[in-house]
């Protein structure tokens, strides 16, 4: 625990960091409750385990702004009088969090190329399909519409391939990324600042 004159002391010149103020600890965790008939959220319980989705998407976004490589700090500011039990808490369950989404993007990167391979498989079917049947057409290929019906096999045949291909390509590059941010993440150093309220 540190205030905020003492932070320059754990950053190296070249680190960036996240800054979030805390107001209310249990914003923190993720809420599990129902609406009521007024169209307001009652919260039952929070879940110390997990973050709440507005802290990890601003997380998550903040730190995609800088270079997988760039050294991070993530800093917390809490005022002093919300300093309880729960804060000792934040730097694991920030750490947790962010395990358990680099494993779930990982599940889900092996999930997609599962998918994609068994449609680029298809797609690869079809379009030798698509030739046979140019071959068997080629025999009334004087005829006007035959030829047009044998350019739009062609095409249709290549058309099928597209998606496959650009996912095994390039799509899952994106994925992968967030992987790695993912992995950043739940090593990321926190620091927990007593947020100091001047009075001007």
């Amino acid at each position: 625990m540190m205030d905020n004159s003492s932070l320059t002391t754990v950053k190296g010149e070249d680190t960036g960091e996240i800054n979030i103020v805390i107001e209310n600890v249990d914003d923190i965790f993720k809420r599990f409750g129902y609406m009521d008939s007024h169209g307001k959220m009652k919260v039952i319980y929070h879940n110390r385990s997990r973050l709440s989705v507005e802290l990890e998407e601003y997380i998550f976004r903040s730190i995609k702004y800088h270079a997988l490589d760039k050294t991070m700090i993530l800093v917390l500011h809490v005022p002093e009088s919300k300093m309880n039990r729960d804060i000792d808490v934040l730097a694991d369950t920030i750490h947790k969090h962010f395990s358990y989404k680099a494993k779930e993007t990982e599940l889900l990167l092996k999930r997609q190329f599962a998918q994609w391979r068994i449609n680029l498989c298809t797609g690869i079917l079809f379009l030798v399909l698509c030739l046979i049947s140019m071959q068997i057409l080629e025999a009334f290929a004087h005829i006007h519409i035959i030829k047009i019906i044998k350019e739009s096999l062609l095409i249709i045949g290549w058309v099928a391939l597209w998606e496959p291909l650009a996912f095994i390509l390039f799509g899952w590059q994106t994925t992968r990324r967030d992987k790695l941010y993912q992995e950043k993440l739940k090593d990321i150093p926190v620091v927990i600042v007593r947020k100091i309220n001047r009075d001007y």
